[in-house]
């Protein structure tokens, strides 16, 4: 039997560019100055149109982020019930 291993759900701006490598790695990966990376540990949020590039480099370290760091919405936060029984 082979078990999938769990992405580890980084849920803080802070996590999420310590995780991506620091401020200067985050700001190559996404293309931004490292002011502009530094503002976002101080609004402990990051802009959603980064969400696509920063959710593909943590999948490749094994890790993924939660929705709300990027301010968004899960969808059934947005129905503003829990999540349905499949």
């Amino acid at each position: 039997m082979v078990l999938a291993m769990q992405a580890a759900i980084l849920e803080t701006a802070d996590e999420v560019i310590d995780a991506l490598g620091g401020t200067t790695a985050a700001a190559l990966i996404t293309g931004q100055a490292l002011a502009t990376v530094s503002n976002w540990r101080a609004r402990k949020r990051i802009p959603p149109e980064h969400f696509l590039t920063v959710s593909k480099s943590l999948d490749v370290i094994g890790m993924a982020v939660a929705p709300d760091v990027f301010g968004m919405k899960t969808p059934h936060e947005v129905r503003g019930g829990e999540p349905s029984a499949a």
